[in-house]
């Protein structure tokens, strides 16, 4: 059970440290003995909960920047809800984090957001674990 937790955590972690939790994933598979559905499971949970995380603190904890409502950030913050909210398909790459902060500094509604993070991650890791 150890080896579920740490892909969980590693997963978490994964937006400012990406491919960590593909290795733990990778092993897991490798030695077998593992429910990998189990395993994807947690590296989605993960991911989303770094996400939602990352979310939070820019939607929040960030009124100053919230509070220079010029013309240029609503229609960033417009451009972003119509459009930008389909980045948060690849929370789990990268650039992850950036896209996470992103959509909370521009109010990218948190059921929209926590769906996207969730079917991106469950079909990247679906795609790196099961098959």
């Amino acid at each position: 059970m150890n080896l579920y937790f740490a892909v969980f955590i590693e997963s978490l972690k994964s937006t400012l440290w990406p491919a960590l939790s593909e290795v733990y994933a990778y092993a897991m598979q490798a030695f077998g003995g593992y429910n990998m559905p189990l395993a994807m499971c947690m590296s989605v949970t993960g991911v989303t909960v770094a996400g939602l995380l990352l979310w939070a603190a820019a939607r929040f904890m960030v009124p100053a920047v919230a509070t220079k409502r010029s013309a240029r950030y609503e229609r960033l913050k417009q451009i972003m809800q119509r459009h930008g909210k389909w980045l948060l398909l690849f929370t789990f790459s990268p650039a992850g984090f950036a896209i996470a902060i992103a959509a909370g500094l521009f109010h990218v509604p948190l059921r929209i957001a926590t769906s996207l993070m969730v079917v991106g991650a469950a079909v990247f890791y679906g795609l790196v674990l099961l098959v």
